[in-house]
């Protein structure tokens, strides 16, 4: 599978996250998976990577608090503006 179908994967895993309305635990697996996969097809020091980790957010004390769905902050908008980075590696 190229780089496409796995960052096609990827972006239809966020849909369905959106979609269902996810648990903050849906939403860090899906955010570690995707950092991951991430890391590793393009390299921990990729502009991309970066951007993408702008774009979910931060982590400490929101993830121990649990995050919202909606709202500035919440996982939702996280979630489309990971998207958008994403569908900018799609070549």
């Amino acid at each position: 599978m190229d780089m496409n179908d796995q960052i096609d994967q990827v972006l239809a895993r966020a849909r369905y996250i959106r979609a269902i309305g996810p648990t903050t635990e849906d939403f860090m697996r899906w955010r570690d998976s995707t950092e991951e996969f991430l890391a590793e097809a393009v390299g921990e020091s990729h502009p991309t990577l970066a951007s993408f980790r702008e774009a979910i957010g931060p982590r400490e004390s929101l993830d121990a608090e649990g995050l919202q769905i909606h709202g500035q902050f919440g996982m939702a908008p996280r979630l489309l503006a990971a998207e958008d980075v994403l569908r900018s590696l799609i070549s």
